[in-house]
């Protein structure tokens, strides 16, 4: 279980990270992506 906690951590840190990014790049886009990615993170470390 671990192992997928730790996964599940590293996507979602990843995620928030290109949703960030996408927001900067284009206003409108982005934001699914970074609340997907914090979804993961909180997924990651209740694991």
């Amino acid at each position: 279980m671990e192992q997928w906690g730790n996964f599940f951590t590293y996507i979602g840190i990843a995620m928030g990270i290109g949703g960030i990014f996408l927001r900067i790049r284009d206003r409108s886009a982005g934001l699914e992506l970074a609340a997907l990615g914090a979804l993961c993170l909180l997924i990651g470390w209740l694991a």
